[in-house]
């Protein structure tokens, strides 16, 4: 192996942390916002959507270090075209989940919140959080999986 083991340690830990604090940040400036501008009902909407984001950040885990993993270990073995193919089907895979995603959460979406005991302005304001998340179903599963597929692209670094 021809690089240090600090230098491909750092690689990939300054990529991770870095999506790591992009997601958090998000959260905190979202609940700053809502907080702010919509009150305690808005966060309280936010709380009871927040099981079925975590439930889609989860699928895109799911699929991002799943894909990682058999890429690297294809990268491993000197497989780089297999790796490339590896990362490429984890993509469509992602591409393939956000409509199916979308369509659950748009026939579905209001039982989900129905479960949590929500109801009154708190469901309201929940559902219109979801119904965004219909839309951007595509961003959402994309934010937790492509640092994983993308820390395993060789072409990029």
């Amino acid at each position: 192996m021809s690089i240090s083991i600090y230098r491909q340690f750092w690689r990939y830990t300054i990529p991770t942390v870095a999506a790591m604090l992009v997601n958090g940040l998000y959260q905190v400036v979202d609940g700053i916002f809502i907080g702010r501008f919509v009150g305690a009902d808005g966060l309280a909407g936010i709380n009871v959507a927040w099981p079925v984001i975590g439930t889609i950040l989860g699928i895109g885990m799911l699929v991002g270090v799943g894909t990682g993993a058999l890429a690297s270990i294809k990268q491993g073995e000197g497989e780089h075209h297999s790796a490339k193919g590896i990362l490429a089907t984890g993509l469509l895979l992602l591409l393939a989940m956000a409509p199916i995603v979308a369509i659950v959460l748009y026939f579905h979406a209001d039982e989900f919140l129905l479960w949590q005991g929500a109801q009154g302005k708190v469901f309201e304001l929940g559902m219109q959080y979801l119904q965004v998340l219909i839309f951007a179903s595509i961003f959402t599963l994309g934010s937790i999986a492509m640092p994983f597929l993308l820390r395993n692209d060789d072409s990029l670094i």
